[in-house]
């Protein structure tokens, strides 16, 4: 077989690819330093730097006439100290110390100079660095005599195991200028200006020449004054205590404080690690400042009103404002066990996931399993219930008493009873106690924490709703392609009549309708049903029947009757219509014609407000179309109007047919329908239900 030239030329060309490939003559050294700056051909002037302060970093900042700035791990609970030719000034700032150290990395060399320049080197004072594996110090020169930079030389070790002179650079630069502001700055400059380096999440207690704050197992503060230990709000205790830790001292002020020597301070924090940290009050200064002493450095001055006294329950003058309001304030998941001390003794507690009852009954013990849910809504209303610290109360009459322990074994100890009122008191851990309103029993059993879940509708799964009654009218509505259609009653302006948000809120009461208390089904038939036709799914009806008596009694599918909440029970009285007919005929119509006493008067819209149609001043219509808009619906009653008509407005409405208002007193009728609205002014319209 003959190979042809032209294979032999593509062979070559694919092997010749494969070794530009393979070695890129274009190719730039992956080992290059890399440019960090716009100012030409500039690199690196310390590239070796790592990211972020070393914990042992030692840093000397020379300044041109000698003195030394130095920064350095500190003794304890400072992660760096500043000293000033010697002198102990303070805690050096964190962020000037990070912008410090990236200023270092950053910078940059912006040309190489001869190292027999004469760049005065020393004269722009030094940086010394040690910590992080490195150990150089750079001697800063004078200006170029083109004011672009300044010289600066390299030295790569430090002489004799210490911050001093070292041997003869190795190298000249010229660098930026920033370099030199940075050594000329002072030592106050680096100096942290907030009182402590303490994070308001770290400290675990506090305290006062006569009172103590302590954060607990379970995170929430207490505090002890005199013998009284109270639960304090953790929300006040951590707005006061960061103001104070996030104050600036300004102006310094002259450290008069020996820690040995020392009265007790004004305030000391302990941190979660143990460290403990103390201020002292001193002087006044100028502009409503006090001094404040940090035992150690420069002493600065603060607004004298955080050191104001903290109002903590005990304390003369102080009210009960910081008292932790939340009746029981640990969340519900940290509640592993309740125990019932009175009326009945039996103990609520945490299983995996789910919640047992133990008691004793019959002379044995007794484990009964209660629904979680019934257990979250139940102890959800003790977290939400607030206790009213503005006014104390007395308990008269003892009723429940509970323990309550959480994830960290803390406990909270709860005493309720009658007060003088008759009204619910309650005391925690022995406190004062105060009035409290509870949505809910407190004390417990196991029929607390049965299902009351009335009905069972999801989202979504409703297409029909019919709403009846002894003297109720008929109104219903279903779900065509997601648009709920209007079938009841008749209405000239169809669908649009339909109020589709009120239909929804009514299917959301009834997917959450619960029982508050359970009783015995009245005889009678019921006011108002509700039908409510869903999905079809194996192994349900295909309706949700709910009925409604007096006294927001309800039955569901014919099951167990139960009180209800007056908030659901006012929404299942809602109608489907739009509840303010006189104010959607004024504004959606495209023509009105306004009657009384045998007059007529056409109405026509201009750009906004209606105008009669001959020209003049509205006279008498003027009165009722501001009027009637603020009419809402009462309850739709069947039946003929009550009353003699005051008035017709006559409607022709931008969808639907003409029809004509029949208005009297508290009343609109749709002319010739059998049914009427039973309306009221806006403020004045009481629940239908009630």
């Amino acid at each position: 077989m003959t190979v042809r030239p032209s294979t032999w030329a593509l062979g070559a060309a694919a092997i010749a690819a494969m070794l530009l490939v393979y070695r890129d003559p274009w190719r730039r050294d992956r080992e290059a330093p890399g440019y960090v700056t716009n100012h030409g051909a500039t690199v690196r002037l310390l590239p070796e730097l790592a990211e972020g302060v070393p914990t042992d970093l030692e840093l000397e900042l020379v300044r041109p006439g000698g003195v030394v700035t130095r920064i350095a791990p500190g003794q304890g609970q400072d992660a760096h100290w500043v000293w000033d030719d010697g002198a102990s000034m303070g805690p050096a700032d964190p962020d000037a110390l990070d912008g410090l150290w990236s200023s270092l990395r950053g910078a940059t060399t912006l040309r190489a100079a001869d190292v027999s320049a004469d760049a005065g080197l020393g004269e722009g004072g030094r940086i010394r660095v040690r910590g992080g594996g490195q150990e150089f110090e750079l001697v800063l020169g004078r200006a170029t005599a083109d004011g672009v930079g300044i010289y600066a030389g390299g030295l790569d070790g430090l002489d004799g195991g210490g911050l001093g002179e070292g041997p003869e650079v190795d190298a000249l630069w010229v660098v930026e200028r920033q370099l030199g502001e940075l050594v000329a700055q002072r030592a106050e400059a680096w100096v942290a200006r907030r009182p402590l380096l303490v994070d308001v999440a770290e400290v675990t207690a506090i305290e006062f020449a006569d009172a103590s704050l302590a954060r607990g197992p379970d995170r929430l503060w207490r505090s002890t004054v005199g013998g009284l230990e109270v639960m304090l709000s953790n929300a006040a205790v951590e707005a006061r205590l960061g103001r104070l830790l996030g104050a600036r001292l300004d102006p310094w002020h002259a450290p008069w404080v020996d820690p040995e020597a020392a009265d007790v301070p004004w305030i000391r924090l302990r941190t979660d690690t143990g460290e403990v940290h103390a201020l002292w009050q001193g002087p006044a200064c100028a502009g409503d400042r006090v001094a404040l002493d940090r035992g150690a450095g420069l002493a600065g001055c603060v607004d004298a009103r955080l050191l104001d006294a903290w109002p903590l329950p005990g304390r003369a003058g102080a009210d009960a404002a910081w008292i932790e309001p939340r009746l029981a304030p640990h969340d519900y998941g940290r509640v592993l066990r309740i125990e019932q001390r009175a009326p009945q003794a039996m103990t609520l507690r945490r299983d995996g996931g789910e919640w047992l009852i133990e008691r004793r009954s019959a002379g044995a013990d007794e484990v009964v399993s209660v629904g979680e849910s019934e257990v979250f809504r139940w102890y959800d209303a003790l977290h939400a219930a607030r206790l009213q610290t503005g006014s104390s109360a007395a308990i008269v009459h003892d009723e429940v008493e509970l323990l309550l322990t959480c994830d960290s074994t803390a406990q909270v100890r709860l005493r309720c009873g009658r007060d003088a009122s008759d009204g619910l008191a309650c005391a925690r851990d022995g406190q004062p106690a105060y009035p409290v309103a509870l949505d809910v029993e407190l004390a417990f059993s196991a029929e607390t924490f049965v299902d009351r879940q009335l009905a069972t509708l999801s989202p979504g799964e409703a297409r029909a709703i019919e709403i009846s009654g002894p003297a109720v009218v008929r109104q219903g509505a279903h779900l065509d392609l997601g648009v709920w259609r209007l079938d009841a009653p008749l209405h000239p302006e169809g669908d649009a009549a339909l109020d589709d948000q009120r239909v929804e809120s009514l299917l959301a009461t009834v997917s959450g309708l619960r029982a508050q208390q359970w009783t015995a089904a009245p005889t009678s038939a019921a006011e108002r049903s509700l039908r409510i036709e869903r999905v079809p799914a194996d192994g349900r009806p295909i309706a949700v029947v709910v009925e409604l008596w007096p006294g927001c009694v309800a039955r569901v599918d014919g099951g167990a009757a139960a009180r209800i909440g007056e908030g659901p029970c006012r929404a299942l009285a809602e109608d489907l219509l739009v509840d303010a007919p006189l104010e959607r005929a004024i504004e959606d119509a495209r023509a009105l014609e306004f009657g009384r006493g045998g007059r007529r008067i056409a109405l026509r819209r201009t750009d906004g407000p209606w105008v009669r149609v001959d020209g003049e001043p509205l006279g008498e219509v003027a009165e009722p179309l501001r009027r009637w808009p603020t009419w809402a619906t009462v309850a739709l009653v069947p039946g003929a109007a009550p009353g003699r008509v005051d008035a017709e407005l006559a409607v022709e409405p931008a969808a639907g047919e003409p029809y004509v208002l029949d208005v009297g007193d508290g009343w609109a009728q749709i002319r010739g329908e059998g049914w009427f609205y039973r309306l009221a002014e806006r403020e004045l319209v009481e629940p239908a239900a009630e």
